[in-house]
């Protein structure tokens, strides 16, 4: 089979469009989950023993986070992230505290934490 020049530009130009999505793909997905686990770390503590007020340091790492997750993609990612979290803590961990951090920090974020929030619908 001969490669002509209508199917060079072709290919040319399907890389083209498959790299644009790339690197669209790349800019849309600025945030992970490990990002997310980092910034929640200092929560941890509080979600074990929901005694008192939430850790600064709690607060910090929420604020920083809300920040960060300036698209929609990165809002939903961090909404899975959580999702899976509290998935993976499974029963034996009162989720109560948790969904209450953002209250107690006065901040204000797209989603409920919890292990069924509907990420999808994140804007």
């Amino acid at each position: 089979m001969a490669i002509n020049s209508g199917s060079i530009r072709a290919m040319t130009l399907v890389i083209v469009i498959m790299s644009s999505v790339l690197v669209t793909a790349q800019v849309h997905a600025a945030l992970t989950c490990n990002q997310v686990y980092d910034a929640l770390k200092p929560c941890i503590s509080y979600v074990l023993k929901p005694n008192g007020s939430v850790p600064k340091a709690c607060c910090d790492g929420i604020s920083g986070l809300v920040k960060k997750a300036a698209t929609t993609e990165d809002r939903r990612m961090a909404c899975s992230c959580l999702n899976s979290a509290a998935k993976s803590a499974g029963r034996n961990v009162d989720l109560g505290p948790i969904s209450s951090i953002p209250d107690k920090c006065n901040l204000s974020i797209p989603f409920k934490i919890s292990a069924n929030a509907d990420c999808s619908k994140v804007n």
